[in-house]
């Protein structure tokens, strides 16, 4: 029999749908085996921005507030992200092209991060933190 070791298949990411997939082999001649298939997605979500930021001890006292200004998308007129302040997350689902929220509970001294993962496309024209 022929070994096909390495043998690597690219599918687009068309055909693909949300939740569950179902992969399968069909031979139109002879018998096959197949073993140790391994299946690597590459997503887009590798790509999700993270933005750095400290915050001194004495701001820690402040409201520390999250705005963000978007453009929704076009199809559903929505931002849609979950959005990630030090490990602890919040939810973005929009229609309004002006997103805030506190995050005092979330920050602490020194560096912080924000990393947005989307779930549609949308634009985010600004994203800043603010104290009050």
């Amino acid at each position: 029999g022929k070994d096909v070791k390495g043998l690597k298949i690219g599918l687009p990411k068309e055909y693909f749908v949300k939740e569950r997939n179902l992969l399968s082999f069909e031979a139109d001649k002879g018998n096959f085996i197949a073993e140790q298939i391994e299946l690597e997605i590459t997503s887009d979500r590798e790509k999700t921005p993270t933005y750095f930021f400290d915050v001194s001890e004495e701001d820690l006292n402040n409201e520390i507030s999250l705005k963000m200004d978007l453009v929704p998308n076009l199809e559903d007129e929505r931002s849609s992200a979950t959005i990630i302040i030090n490990n602890e997350r919040i939810t973005l689902d929009t229609e309004k092209s002006l997103f805030s929220r506190d995050i005092s509970s979330f920050i602490k001294e020194d560096e912080n991060f924000i990393r947005i993962i989307p779930r549609n496309e949308f634009e985010i024209v600004s994203l800043e933190i603010f104290l009050k």
